[in-house]
């Protein structure tokens, strides 16, 4: 699909917008935490409920829409892409939480992988959603 945003309602393009936006919050908030070891479950159980709740909507529009059938599959198939995104980000943000602080794990991570350190990858990392 060349163009998928020409196909899609008004409507339809608006909630694939935001469920963009929030999952790039999302996973911004758990790289974040994962530098500093700071647990943002309480927003991100708000932020999952909110793409949840749009992707019911995109799944609704997409149904009361006449959009191509191949136009409907893919953008039901991105919208429960994003909708995983958002559950996987707060599964991670759980475990962050359950670290202990100034963890050794971290530090293994590091030695094994080769990293220069978590502000390192993290940076690269962040760029890629930013």
């Amino acid at each position: 699909m060349v163009n998928l945003g020409a196909e899609m309602s008004p409507l339809s393009r608006g909630i694939f917008q935001r469920m963009t936006e929030v999952a790039l919050e999302m996973w911004k908030a758990t790289a974040d935490a994962f530098g500093a070891q700071v647990p943002p479950v309480i927003t991100l159980d708000e932020d999952d409920e909110e793409i949840d709740i749009l992707h019911e909507r995109l799944t609704g529009e997409v149904a009361r829409r006449a959009m191509p059938t191949a136009v409907a599959a893919q953008v039901t198939l991105l919208a429960r892409f994003y909708e995983r995104l958002g559950d996987h980000a707060v599964n991670i943000a759980s475990r962050i939480a359950s670290l202990p602080p100034e963890s050794h794990l971290l530090a293994l991570i590091h030695r094994k992988i080769g990293l220069l350190g978590v502000r390192t990858g993290l940076a690269s990392a962040k760029s890629a959603f930013l």
